[in-house]
């Protein structure tokens, strides 16, 4: 593991006072990172890309010292060859959006609910699953049908 310079002393303090030991060769180190910055992550890829390419470390020496697996590494070597820097910033994971309800299937569930206006949410999940053959939540079936996107909580 990398340990920046600046922390070295205050970790050196902070092992003595709780008592922080080695076992069997090992330094054990607790790190509590108080907020998540992109920046960091950023430095810690690149710092591991330029010690491979331009010291010549070997890869498997590089992210044992960063504490990465090999996949990671090559996924960051691809992303920083294809996009430079900005590969290297952290992506949101996730699905960005609906994957199920296409703009046919919404189509059609308002023109059931224009014809029948009785027409429940559960009836017209159950009208999708038989037209389309594909199974839909209640909930976001009616997110969908209002427009509105998921609300998220703030912290």
């Amino acid at each position: 593991m990398i340990i920046l310079p600046h922390m070295e002393e205050e970790l050196r303090r902070m092992a003595q006072a709780y008592g922080w030991g080695c076992n069997e060769g090992y330094a054990l180190v607790f790190i509590v990172v108080p907020y998540y910055e992109v920046g960091y992550l950023l430095q810690v890829r690149y710092e591991m890309l330029r010690r491979h390419r331009a010291e010549g470390a070997s890869v498997v020496n590089v992210v044992s010292t960063f504490g990465v697996s090999r996949p990671t590494f090559y996924q960051a070597q691809t992303a920083f060859e294809r996009s430079g820097l900005t590969g290297l910033v952290p992506k949101q994971r996730g699905p960005k959006g609906g994957h199920k309800l296409t703009g046919a299937i919404i189509e059609h569930i308002r023109s059931l609910k224009a014809s029948t206006p009785s027409l429940t949410t559960t009836d017209c999940v159950k009208a999708v699953q038989d037209t389309f053959g594909i199974t839909v939540h209640r909930r976001s079936l009616e997110r969908a049908l209002a427009g509105k996107k998921k609300l998220r909580k703030s912290p």
